[in-house]
């Protein structure tokens, strides 16, 4: 049995290996039963998709499975396909930092996180003020939506591509004269960033978001 495209795709092994690889052999008599299975790298994107005989003619469906030992030799080999991905992108105003929670959370944290997401999963994100500060609310920068004003935000069944900025602020807003940071764009792009909430001598981040083409 191969792995199609291994190792980046997946791999493949029977029972007896202890693990994964790109290529296994068995020998066996004629009328031997044995199993064979098939593994997707998902993390690179993967799922399995069928095994397939060396002729291009589909074998089965069936990750896992029997095999009986024909009386001659033969290859199996497992293709993978590439899972529809779409990207999330989680940008802070720059009064608070923002991290991935769950299945997405690879460690990053900061004004800025990005996660290459599988079609269809849900992705959660934690805010994380700085003193003095809370969450104002999290903003769908594609249609400029309200996702909601808690520290946590869950994205169930993402099916698009997403840009989203949490905004904060003070939580006694007479103690600092604040200044606005307003960004714009003009027509060929996405400018984010900005807050109502900007101590003077402070860094804020911005972004410049270019339309493709």
């Amino acid at each position: 049995v191969k792995a199609d495209g291994a190792p980046i795709t997946g791999g493949v092994k029977i029972n007896g290996d202890s693990d994964y690889k790109d290529y296994s052999q068995k020998e066996s008599p004629i009328g031997d039963s044995f199993s064979i299975d098939a593994q997707a790298n998902e993390e690179k994107g993967y799922k399995f998709d069928a095994w397939y005989k060396t002729n291009g003619d589909k074998y089965s469906k069936i990750k896992s499975r029997p095999i009986v030992m024909p009386g001659f030799n033969f290859t199996l080999i497992a293709k993978f396909l590439a899972e529809e991905r779409y990207n999330v992108t989680i940008y802070s105003d720059g009064n608070g930092d923002v991290k991935f929670d769950g299945k997405y959370d690879d460690g990053q944290k900061g004004w800025e996180i990005y996660a290459n997401v599988i079609k269809g999963d849900d992705v959660g994100a934690i805010a994380i003020p700085n003193d003095g500060y809370v969450v104002d609310y999290w903003e769908l920068i594609n249609d400029n939506s309200n996702l909601g004003t808690e520290e946590k935000l869950q994205l169930n069944d993402v099916r698009g591509n997403y840009i989203i900025l949490v905004h904060f602020k003070p939580i006694n807003p007479s103690v600092v004269e604040y200044k606005q940071l307003i960004t714009t764009s003009v027509g060929n792009g996405i400018a984010i960033g900005g807050t109502d909430y900007a101590i003077p001598g402070n860094d804020y981040p911005i972004w410049a978001i270019p339309y493709t083409g």
